[in-house]
């Protein structure tokens, strides 16, 4: 039988876990939502709205699938 300072010293330690995970996944989130708005900035010379036009225009979506691109229903 455990005794009750054993269960809390458990408790603690899984939710200290549970803080590093969910702080190591924001922070991961986050620099992706950083690099990929980048990438759409350096493609776009800094306009994201061009995005759509551009990609619609050198025929992306014929062969890719992208979220909020019309008609961009590709394979790859």
């Amino acid at each position: 039988m455990r005794s009750d300072l054993a269960r809390l010293l458990g408790g603690v330690l899984v939710a200290i876990v549970l803080l590093v995970v969910v702080i190591a996944a924001t922070t991961l989130w986050l620099d992706r939502r950083e690099r990929v708005q980048h990438e759409a900035d350096e493609a776009t010379g800094g306009v994201g709205a061009r995005a759509i036009p551009i990609m619609t225009a050198n025929g992306c979506s014929g062969c890719h699938t992208i979220s909020g691109v019309p008609g961009a229903q590709g394979q790859v």
